[in-house]
């Protein structure tokens, strides 16, 4: 009986390592460019120019490359986009807008999923929510794009990551593009984010 039993721990352990051989974390992905040709110069009436990003947003992101442009039209409407890259992530996006502006001081007010067209045509989801502080209110809609895939959802990540441990793929860049407006006129404000969320997303697509 003992010597069933060495044997069939002694399978068992060798059925672990197989497994563990066949399964290997994916290599980290290659940076790809990013740059003014990234985002497009205008959308509609309003006109982008380039901020430079804190160092320390940097820092507290380890984001590998990142974007930042400001929009406005003579109204004086504003829109904020951000674009970032990470080469290595764990198992969701980088620094999700449901965590970061809570812990900032904003109130979550609420958190929806629309849905737009993708660059091919096709439908895809992204995420909005709406934050106040104080008398500030503030719309925010984001999405990340994974090789050629769009996504939102943290388990997207999960998933990839488990399907290219099994065939030994290489992580491709995960780039976070995010906008940001005000929101005093709901309305108005997720108007806004739609027309720049169908600009934005075929120049971000394109980063790879």
């Amino acid at each position: 009986m003992t010597k069933r039993l060495l044997i069939a721990a002694g399978l068992v352990a060798i059925s672990q390592l197989s497994v563990i051989g066949l399964e290997k974390e994916p290599k980290s992905a290659d940076l790809p460019a990013i740059g003014a040709a990234t985002l497009p110069k205008s959308v509609g009436d309003y006109v982008g120019e380039d901020e430079p990003i804190e160092d320390r947003v940097k820092t507290v992101t380890q984001a590998d490359a990142m974007l930042n442009r400001v929009f406005r039209n003579k109204l004086g409407d504003t829109v904020y986009v951000t674009v970032g890259v990470w080469t290595q992530y764990e198992l969701g996006i980088p620094h999700c807008p449901e965590e970061c502006y809570p812990s900032a001081g904003w109130e979550t007010v609420s958190h929806d999923v629309k849905t737009v067209q993708s660059p091919e045509g096709k439908p895809v989801e992204v995420k909005q929510l709406v934050f106040q502080r104080a008398t500030s209110r503030i719309a925010v809609t984001y999405w990340a794009h994974l090789g050629n895939e769009i996504i939102h959802d943290q388990e997207d990540v999960r998933r990839m990551r488990q399907r290219l441990r099994k065939t030994h793929g290489k992580l491709p860049p995960l780039v976070k593009v995010m906008l940001q407006t005000d929101a005093r006129d709901l309305a108005q404000g997720e108007s806004r984010l739609s027309r720049f969320v169908t600009a934005m997303m075929p120049c971000t697509a394109a980063v790879k």
